[in-house]
């Protein structure tokens, strides 16, 4: 598949009160393929992540088809659920994943080499499926757009710091998650 895949015009969600667009760029001091099994290590996150408060896999799957259960709670004070399905995975430049619960949509990871790191881009193309968020969507959106960007930053500085760790260790991730855990590598 293409690295266009995935947040085509056709596939996008209309604007609207529930719908949100979100894109962030990160660069972080570490090669492509780092960066890559770290932000596929799905269910690494919340040791990196302070927002995302739990991931658990819902099958064995590598890859495509891979899907897990988030929770996730950011400044505000409301909780988030919902499931990721990879639907594209070209490791280690592009991941794109369907999103079911309480957001409904689409999140893109695309990592490409800069220098001696890599950049990533986050892409967020979703719809709110939580009634809370929905009901006062006309009066805070620009509120839980600010909730999403403070939840990103944090994201941010914990993947540098979960890299430098490992710089540090010398040691290899416990496993590569949704995309290619230990268990699923053929051992």
């Amino acid at each position: 598949m293409q690295a266009n895949a995935g947040l085509r015009s056709g596939r996008t969600l209309p604007r609207g009160l529930w719908n949100y667009y979100f894109c962030e760029e990160w660069k972080v001091a570490a090669s492509i393929d780092r960066a890559w099994m770290a932000i596929r290590d799905l269910e690494a996150y919340p040791r990196w992540w302070r927002e995302f408060v739990e991931v658990r896999r819902l099958n064995e799957l590598d890859g495509v088809g891979s899907q897990v259960s988030v929770h996730a709670k950011a400044a505000l004070p409301y909780h988030m659920y919902f499931d990721l399905e990879t639907i594209v995975e070209e490791r280690p430049r592009l991941a794109i994943v369907k999103v079911r619960g309480d957001l409904n949509g689409e999140m893109r990871w695309r990592l490409e080499p800069e220098g001696s790191g890599t950049h990533l881009t986050f892409d967020e193309s979703v719809r709110t499926g939580k009634l809370l968020l929905n009901v006062f969507a006309p009066a805070f959106k620009p509120l839980f757009a600010w909730n999403h960007r403070v939840m990103m930053a944090s994201g941010e500085r914990g993947l540098h710091r979960y890299l430098a760790a490992e710089t540090e260790t010398s040691s290899p991730p416990t496993g590569y998650g949704v995309a290619g855990s230990a268990r699923n590598r053929g051992r």
